[in-house]
């Protein structure tokens, strides 16, 4: 059996975090906690399955910020649907129209900003135009202070590269995921590293915990 462990500690991290809120409450419902603790020794049992075939999930700590090494932002968007399925709040920044999106229609906690020169705003959908950084920024920002533990998605930083070039893009990247420290949240950022520069390569893993996806064989 693999190694799991640092996704029991990521899931452990996640229980203690959920059972406090819980317990600062000032009625504590019973039924809660013990529904909470249900709902937790399932997600062990799955991480410590041995069947075959069988993928445990993948669980992240609040506060962090995260880089998916990937070619397609697939494992990226798997993660962000795991932790909306939770009851997360989530912000998805994506190149792709949402509506193509799989999670789009079911995704009742969840709001997308389209990155595209196209002026668009319909229902939980608007846009943003990639050279817009800084509003791309605040937007960020604006939906972790809200205190609601979000998880942000942010895929097309190589496209935000290209209109704001690196150096500006990683003073976002990096005020982002202090305010991800400070207010709980949770940042996932899809990136492909063969498209950058050596050194830019290293100053994003140096920032940022790495999530790489083992290559096809």
């Amino acid at each position: 059996m693999e190694d799991r462990s640092d996704l029991i500690i990521a899931l452990f991290k996640e229980f203690i975090s959920d059972l406090r809120s819980k317990l600062d409450e000032e009625e504590i419902n019973k039924d809660d906690i013990y529904s909470i603790l249900k709902d937790y020794e399932k997600k062990l049992r799955k991480i410590t399955s041995n069947k075959k075939g069988e993928k445990p999930d993948f669980f992240l700590t609040f506060g962090e910020s995260y880089i998916v090494d990937e070619e397609k932002p697939t494992r990226s968007y798997d993660i962000f649907k795991q932790a909306i399925n939770r009851g997360r709040a989530g912000l998805c920044i994506t190149r792709t129209h949402p509506e193509s999106i799989s999670f789009y229609g079911s995704s009742e906690n969840v709001r997308f900003i389209w990155l595209t020169s196209v002026n668009y705003r319909l229902g939980k959908v608007s846009s943003l135009q990639p050279t817009d950084l800084s509003l791309i920024t605040n937007e960020i920002n604006s939906f972790i202070r809200e205190g609601l533990k979000g998880i942000v998605l942010l895929d097309g930083v190589e496209l935000l590269i290209t209109n704001n070039g690196f150096d500006s893009t990683a003073k976002a990247l990096t005020s982002i995921k202090d305010n991800i420290r400070v207010n709980k949240g949770i940042l996932i950022i899809s990136i492909n590293l063969k498209t950058l520069r050596e050194e830019e390569k290293n100053f994003l893993i140096r920032e940022f915990n790495l999530i790489q996806i083992p290559a096809r064989t």
